[in-house]
């Protein structure tokens, strides 16, 4: 009744307080359950066929890192985190977590080409999605070492 399955990319957790997501937000798409596993396929596909990171806000080049080595803490821009699906009683809510909640081009950018990318038929009535910043989850609690304005730490060598 509770289950959840996330594809997210290596090193990132799918949980908010994540030092890759804490800054980050998602789109939370509720779907009936005769359509949730063809949803379910058609994002992880756009997820992995890059139709996700390509209309995120990356600068110049549009494109997953090549290696673990272009992804940084600070980030050079958005980055597509993964997606979840969690399956309910009534429904399975499917999920695409991203890097920087502070950039509305990449949210709203995000989905438009979800919305584009459906069929007619898979397409949700706009009060069955929703977005929302990890930090806004009532359940969110920040690493102390962490804040929610920046991702990355500065270490102060003590004098």
């Amino acid at each position: 009744m509770r289950e959840s399955i996330y594809l997210f990319k290596q090193g990132f957790q799918p949980v908010w307080e994540d030092r890759r997501n804490i800054n980050g937000g998602s789109w939370t798409f509720r779907v009936p359950k005769a359509n949730g596993p063809d949803f379910w396929t058609r994002v992880q596909l756009m997820a992995i066929g890059e139709k996700l990171q390509s209309c995120l806000d990356v600068g110049k080049n549009c494109r997953w890192p090549v290696n673990e080595f272009e992804v940084t803490d600070e980030g050079s821009g958005d980055q597509l985190c993964g997606v979840g699906l969690s399956v309910r009683f009534n429904s399975h809510l499917i999920s695409i977590w991203h890097r920087d909640a502070s950039k509305q081009k990449s949210i709203d950018a995000i989905l438009a080409t979800v919305l584009e990318e459906l069929p007619a038929e898979l397409k949700p009535k706009p009060d069955n999605y929703f977005y929302k910043k990890h930090s806004d989850h009532a359940g969110f609690k920040a690493p102390a070492t962490t804040t929610v304005a920046s991702a990355s730490t500065i270490d102060v060598p003590k004098a």
